[in-house]
């Protein structure tokens, strides 16, 4: 029994091949070309998208938050949020917004008790503040004011020091005794702001 060739010739083979190479040849030159499409999210998300499921553990119920799209939305009348996370050495990034004279206050309470530390958030040219428990360690923190687009911050710590950058500008850099470890925790003090991108 005779078998039809699947292909004529090489020739007829030889077209195909080719527009199908070049058809494929641009998106394998995007990938080249764009590495960072493919990079992954850093750390983890601190908080769910649509709930604060496990920013329930301060003194009060969470109220006047609003949790949408993975955007954090609140005010000074909002009870201060308390996450249920610990940390030894780590490292924090997240976008901030403030508005009508907004201040975020990030909190790192000591475990298993005392105050900790406080990072204060604003924009004004003094805007931002570091303390420990009652002591102020830096202050005077320049802030200027966003132009459409949210503040980030990432605060780096380990090896006996935390190191916190604002708007990729170092912030602060102080040493701190690697035996502590602390909470998390959000408030407003002032005003109304956004959180977004929590992650570590």
């Amino acid at each position: 029994m005779n078998h039809r060739p699947l292909f004529r010739s090489a020739r007829t083979f030889r077209l195909p091949a080719a527009l199908l190479f070049a058809g494929i040849l641009p998106f394998l030159a995007a990938g080249i070309a764009s590495p960072a499409r493919c990079e992954e999210p850093f750390g983890l998300s601190l908080a769910r998208p649509d709930s604060l499921a496990g920013w329930d553990h301060g003194v009060e119920e969470p109220r006047g938050w609003q949790m949408v799209g993975g955007v954090l939305a609140g005010s000074r009348d909002a009870s201060p949020l308390l996450s249920g996370f610990t940390f030894g050495d780590f490292e924090l990034r997240f976008r901030w917004t403030v508005a009508d004279g907004g201040r975020w206050r990030l909190s790192l309470p000591e475990v298993p008790e005392g105050s900790g530390l406080a990072l204060e958030l604003g924009e004004s040219s003094d805007g931002g503040r570091l303390t420990d428990g009652g002591a102020t360690l830096v202050d005077g923190i320049a802030i200027n004011r966003g132009r459409g687009e949210p503040h980030t911050a990432r605060l780096v710590r380990a090896d006996g020091r935390l190191v916190v950058w604002i708007d990729d500008r170092l912030a602060a850099r102080i040493d701190l005794d690697h035996r502590r470890r602390f909470g998390l925790g959000l408030s407003l003090v002032a005003g109304s702001g956004t959180i977004v991108g929590l992650r570590a």
